[in-house]
């Protein structure tokens, strides 16, 4: 596997041997002015001549006019980093809409169980004659000694469930106002269906 500083390095490399020149040039101008070096001007002019080849890496031309002395320094070309082209916009996706959610079946008197069907069909029957829909509500029970007391209890729980009755004081069983709302809508179904309970004591 390559190093991923390799090139880094390299490149260091060859920017110490450009300026090794300069670095020494500089090196010596300290020592002659701590005066640890003396030096004249021709050996200086041979340690120029030394540097020419790096200097020419900087100025593309020095010239002694009457002017004085012209230099014109190279102007590094600048990298020009060109960015990767963006990519395409994904197209739309088709999404498939999600089926709709089921909606709530409500409970239709035809579905019920037979338990259920006798307590409603018992109840509904006193509570019209009460006027149907109002404060108060007709209710009854199935002694825990009756022999149809397992197959109540069952339907009692159902209903409950569904909502449709509710019970209160003595465990007696009354419709709640949705359970009236059931009746008025389904009576034409509960009206066909036969009386299961006809007689009952006083609570």
């Amino acid at each position: 596997m390559p190093d991923p500083y390799e090139e880094e390095i390299n490149q260091m490399r060859k920017d110490t041997y450009t300026h090794l020149g300069f670095i020494a040039l500089f090196v010596l101008g300290v020592l002659h002015v701590l005066k640890l070096v003396a030096f004249d001007w021709i050996g200086l002019a041979v340690f120029v001549v030394a540097l020419l080849p790096q200097l020419a890496k900087f100025f593309e031309y020095i010239a002694v006019t009457a002017k004085g002395l012209e230099v014109k320094t190279k102007v590094q070309a600048g990298v020009t980093i060109t960015p990767p082209p963006p990519e395409p916009p994904e197209p739309p996706r088709a999404t498939t809409p999600a089926p709709p959610s089921p909606s709530v079946t409500p409970a239709v008197f035809g579905l019920l169980t037979i338990e259920e069907k006798n307590i409603l069909k018992t109840l509904w029957h006193h509570q019209k004659r009460m006027g149907g829909k109002t404060p108060s509500r007709w209710g009854f029970k199935v002694g825990n000694a009756a022999p149809d007391h397992f197959s109540f209890a069952i339907g009692v729980a159902l209903l409950r469930s569904k909502r449709l009755v509710w019970i209160g004081e003595k465990d007696l069983v009354y419709l709640t106002d949705e359970g009236i709302d059931f009746c008025i809508i389904h009576r034409r179904e509960i009206y066909g269906y036969p009386l299961p309970f006809t007689k009952f004591e006083p609570a």
